[in-house]
């Protein structure tokens, strides 16, 4: 019988410890449980909002879900921009920013970069179409009970590198010679080093031997294939009567003349972030005459 009460006192005894155990620890359990949530972080999207021949924009939207009852706040975040596996941009975002409770709030964060920078510093890009990049972020935050915390994240992606075209003088034929005309044709290439097509929708010139304009004018629209090259022949009759002995001497005797030629072309490409471009060229050598 005094065995049964003394079981039954060690039952109540342990019972009431129990119940003052649950009192004193429970409601932060339940605090913690409730109101202390790490965020949940991710980038959202990544979308090239600017492109030209010289830079490039990424709007990177970084989400942030707060599943707390309360507000958060991010203290700011680290970034550190990677191109091709080795670090390029590395910076601090600095300033508070609320988080709304149990719901995401987006934060955009533009992010650009120069082209020229980029081939400065990784020499062996230069010649690529495109470069892959890594975002990583490293944002801080807040957080009732838990306090500060860090919650990293990155993104990876893909940056096309768009590159101008080239405009050289390849030859000057001679079609046909006499004593009064001379009919020639002058030889232009246009390369498109892209992987995208070119279209020139204005093609203006200025050609000069000795100092002498032998032609000048505009081409007809040109569509230039991506990686390739396309070949402009412009038409050039000379009068020898009006443009004087001193031509027809030269066109009749020389091997080779001094040249110049300038002008520029207006250019849009299938790229649809890319703007149409004027681009202005000046050459000047010596060229050979084929006969």
């Amino acid at each position: 019988m005094e065995n049964r009460k003394t079981r039954i006192l060690f039952c109540i005894i342990g019972l009431f410890i129990l119940i003052i155990i649950i009192s004193c620890t429970g409601p932060a359990e339940l605090l913690t449980e409730r109101l202390a949530s790490p965020p949940k972080v991710r980038i959202a999207s990544a979308e090239l909002t600017s492109l030209s021949f010289t830079d490039a924009e990424i709007l990177f939207d970084l989400g942030v879900d707060n599943s707390n009852p309360i507000g958060l706040t991010m203290l700011g975040f680290e970034y550190d921009l990677i191109i091709e596996n080795n670090s390029f941009i590395k910076g601090k975002q600095d300033g508070e920013i609320s988080i709304e409770p149990r719901s995401e709030t987006i934060i955009p964060f533009p992010l650009s970069f120069e082209f020229e920078k980029v081939f400065r510093t990784f020499k062996n890009l230069v010649e690529k179409d495109s470069v892959s990049y890594t975002l990583k972020l490293n944002p801080a935050f807040e957080v009732p009970v838990l306090g500060r915390m860090q919650v990293p994240v990155e993104h990876s992606g893909v940056v096309p590198i768009p590159k101008l075209p080239t405009i050289t003088v390849h030859a000057l034929r001679i079609k046909h010679f006499d004593l009064i005309s001379a009919d020639l044709v002058l030889d232009v290439t246009i390369k498109n080093p892209n992987i995208f097509v070119i279209d020139i929708s204005r093609f203006q010139y200025n050609f000069s031997v000795d100092q002498f304009e032998w032609a000048s004018g505009e081409t007809k629209e040109i569509s230039v294939p991506e990686k390739k090259t396309s070949t402009v022949e412009i038409p050039i009759t000379l009068d020898f009567i009006s443009i004087g002995r001193s031509v027809y001497l030269l066109v009749s005797g020389s091997d080779t003349v001094s040249y110049s030629f300038s002008g520029g072309i207006d250019f849009s490409t299938s790229l649809p972030l890319l703007d149409p471009i004027t681009l202005p060229f000046e050459h000047s050598g010596e060229i050979k005459l084929i006969r």
